[in-house]
């Protein structure tokens, strides 16, 4: 009898509930039906069903990485698993190294650094103007005064001796330089001003012309018709190779030299040239004796010359070095005139720093009496010198006068280079 009373309650509640609408409406159909997990309202036209389905089934997964693929973590090298699920550590880099683009590769070392190697090949940086790298990586600025009588030194100083009073000092350092634009348009005047201005979009040419074009067809190592050199080289003579003769003293100068000089200057294209090779049209006793000789050289701001006068002095150029300023080029054997050369093996690494500079021929007169350089009596020797070198006041000094002066014209020291532009070459 309890358990039949229980029963009649439940159901009675079951049917109040599903029977049971909004009490606040009339008339309600009480048109809701529930069927398990899936309910349906149709009072408004609007149906919602939830399935209960959340079983994921693997179709739209999207991999973490694409498989087999490596890229950077921490700078190692880690490989993505075959599945694309996860990234695995591959490969540990040395020190030195660090991963880029998922390899192990040089890790440029420039910190505190603004310059200098990166010890990957590259460099940290460059200085600029006078500055120049040092070993530590930073930059310093160094003073530059080559070819330079006054003005500023790059770094702040000043170059000297300075000019007179009321001597002007012109933009690249000469006092009462005087500035030179014959038969040119364009580029520097020689003083460190210019010439003129080429139109927007054409280049002036090394040797003052716009627009010029150069020619290097058949050249070597020549002019190339603007100003500028074919193949980075040029070769420069001072003579036309009809060597004969010599000129010199007849017997011992009354200073006794130790040495004798024989010097030409020569005029490069640009500065910071390396020297490759160097001939000399020798007169027969030189080659034939095979009389042993220092090459060296002399910038020509280590050079003291002096223009004569005519009618007052019998020099054209008078100019006076210190011994101490030849630089050593190489000990060689005098060659066979014109048919073989000193080339750069047996020259070394030789970088002029001047654009002028003068190279010698240096022979020992305690070892071999001789008193004369060859000479070659068809060219000019306004750039040919011959230096004995003796003791004045404690310092050797070379001096002597140009082979050409107001009088007669002794010929031209007959020797040849071939010069090579260097990364540092300047014009």
């Amino acid at each position: 009898m309890r358990v039949g009373s229980v029963i009649i309650l439940v159901l009675s509640a079951a049917l109040i509930g599903a029977c049971g609408g909004d009490s606040g409406s009339s008339g309600s159909t009480g048109d809701t039906t529930t069927t398990g997990d899936d309910t349906t309202d149709t009072g408004d036209d609007t149906t919602t069903t939830d399935t209960g389905d959340t079983t994921d089934t693997g179709d739209d997964t999207t991999p973490a990485c694409e498989p087999l693929s490596t890229v950077c973590v921490a700078g190692d090298v880690w490989l993505c698993k075959a599945d694309g699920s996860d990234v695995e550590l591959a490969k540990t880099c040395d020190e030195g190294t660090t991963c880029v683009d998922g390899e192990c590769a040089c890790e440029p070392q420039c910190t505190d650094k603004v310059c200098g190697d990166d010890g990957c090949g590259s460099t940290c940086g460059a200085c600029l103007g006078n500055d120049q790298c040092q070993a530590d990586g930073t930059c310093l600025c160094v003073p530059d005064c080559t070819d330079k009588q006054c003005g500023g030194d790059g770094c702040g100083g000043p170059c000297g001796p300075g000019c007179e009073e009321g001597v002007e000092c012109s933009p690249n350092g000469k006092c009462g330089c005087t500035p030179s634009c014959d038969g040119k348009t364009c580029g520097d005047d020689g003083c460190g001003d210019s010439c003129g201005d080429c139109d927007e979009g054409v280049e002036c040419a090394p040797n003052g012309q716009c627009g010029c074009t150069p020619d290097c067809e058949g050249k070597t190592c020549d002019w190339d018709g603007c100003g500028g050199i074919c193949n980075s080289c040029i070769d420069l003579k001072n003579d036309d190779g009809s060597t004969e003769t010599a000129f010199g003293y007849g017997s011992e100068p009354e200073l006794k030299p130790s040495k004798l000089g024989c010097f030409v200057r020569f005029e490069l294209p640009q500065s910071h040239m390396k020297l490759t090779r160097f001939t000399a049209g020798w007169m027969f006793g030189l080659f034939n004796l095979q009389v042993p000789f220092e090459l060296v050289y002399v910038p020509a701001a280590d050079v003291d010359c002096m223009k004569g006068t005519e009618g007052e002095t019998w020099y054209v150029e008078y100019c006076t070095a210190e011994a101490a300023k030849a630089v050593h080029i190489a000990d060689l054997l005098p060659k066979e005139p014109y048919v073989d050369h000193h080339e750069a093996d047996e020259l070394g690494e030789v970088v002029f720093p001047t654009k002028t500079v003068f190279i010698g021929a240096r022979f020992t007169i305690t070892e071999y009496p001789f008193f004369v350089c060859p000479a070659d009596t068809e060219s000019e020797g306004h750039s040919s010198f011959m230096f004995p070198q003796y003791e004045n006041e404690g310092v050797e000094i070379m001096q002597n006068a140009a082979f050409k002066d107001f009088e007669q014209n002794k010929g031209a020291i007959p020797f040849r280079i071939r010069a090579e532009l260097t990364p540092e070459s300047k014009p």
